[in-house]
């Protein structure tokens, strides 16, 4: 037989058996421990009506690059359905500053932020996750208020923003051990400091 016909009857004779191979190990992707980065968008905004006369409500937003690391656990879930919990920290954020009346101005600068999640989706495809996320999530910010009026009446102090958050995102393999992932989320705080992102993100599973 002519050599490349022989190689080409062997290569279609393995393709039944090599195929489904390979998408059963893209598929198992999504199962077990992993750790990861992520960078993108972010955006903070504070809407906080003091009712006090003379004194205008602090109304700022500012968007800004937003990086971080985590860390998680997928478990698959019947057939196609996957569970995971995650724990992340991440930093960005630009200070939010406005005059709040002659002389006095406020500022919330975002330091650090942490969050644990857990995630729900399902396998489009053999390589594509598609997950919602619900969790707690929470923000290290430094308040200050400057009073060039009467400057004792200025302090400055760091505190925490917490609640609620939720996201949605698609995470596709590339690899049976890599995979990257894009996502939304919104962080429901207690307040009036609301932050949100969209990050894109490599995991890689072992």
């Amino acid at each position: 037989m002519n050599t490349k016909y022989f190689v080409a009857a062997a290569a279609l004779a393995l393709l039944p058996v090599t195929a489904p191979a390979m998408a059963q190990d893209v598929g198992d992707s999504f199962t077990g421990p992993y750790v990861g980065g992520q960078i993108g968008w972010g955006q903070r905004s504070i809407d906080e009506d003091f009712g006090i006369p003379g004194v205008a409500a602090f109304d700022r937003d500012r968007s800004s690059f937003d990086y971080g690391a985590y860390f998680g656990f997928d478990a698959p879930v019947g057939t196609g359905f996957v569970l995971g919990g995650e724990a992340e920290i991440g930093a960005g954020g630009r200070t939010l500053r406005q005059t709040l009346a002659p002389g006095i101005t406020a500022a919330v600068n975002p330091d650090w932020n942490y969050m644990f999640s857990g995630r729900a989706g399902f396998v489009a495809g053999d390589r594509a996750l598609v997950y919602g996320r619900v969790g707690y999530g929470a923000e290290r910010i430094q308040v200050s208020v400057t009073d060039s009026v009467t400057p004792a009446n200025s302090f400055s102090d760091k505190d925490w923003a917490d609640g609620a958050v939720y996201g949605a995102g698609v995470e596709y393999a590339l690899s049976p051990s890599t995979s990257a992932r894009v996502e939304y989320r919104y962080k429901d705080f207690d307040g009036s400091y609301n932050p949100q992102q969209v990050l894109a993100g490599i995991s890689f599973r072992f």
